[in-house]
């Protein structure tokens, strides 16, 4: 009797579940890469409208909200790559997609712009649509979401109890 990989997951889904969730972290580590990457390098060519208030942290200008953004895509991209397959990096993603969600309402409360400026440089480089520069990012925060199921979905491993064999001699 041989088993194969297609009886094994039918009978195990957890078993299918560990073997995707860690390609799908590197999945996800390639678009925070992507996006992150992007959002820094507005850093070499701004724009002027990158310096005025940003509007849901006034305090900061887009530019400065971009690249903490940025910077913060960079840094779960290194975490998605370290602790592939793991529960932590899907938690992280499911925070940060969260975070970016109601970043997105906050400017919608205060008056959205054309565009978010999720992409960053790309944007500008590739003389995206304004339909386009909306609906990328918000595919991405799908796809991001979907990259955390798997190893959400996935039963918590259970440490072993060990039991002595002999017992200790006084």
């Amino acid at each position: 009797m041989s088993l194969n990989s297609a009886s094994i997951t039918a009978s195990h889904p957890s078993s299918f579940l560990r073997t995707v969730a860690g390609p799908a972290h590197l999945v996800a580590a390639m678009v925070l890469l992507l996006f992150g990457l992007s959002k820094t390098a507005l850093l070499l060519w701004p724009a002027a409208s990158d310096r005025i208030p940003n509007l849901v942290f006034p305090f900061a200008s887009d530019l400065t909200v971009q690249l903490l953004a940025g910077c913060l895509e960079l840094a779960l991209a290194i975490v998605c790559i370290l602790r592939r397959g793991r529960q932590g990096p899907s938690l992280l993603l499911v925070g940060f997609v969260a975070t970016l969600l109601w970043y997105r309402w906050a400017l919608n409360l205060h008056g959205y712009r054309p565009s978010c400026g999720c992409l960053g440089l790309l944007a500008r480089l590739l003389h995206l649509p304004p339909v386009l520069d909306r609906l990328l990012p918000q595919l991405a925060l799908g796809l991001l979401l979907l990259c955390a199921l798997p190893a959400l979905l996935q039963p918590r491993d259970v440490p072993r109890q060990t039991t002595p064999t002999q017992p200790v001699a006084p």
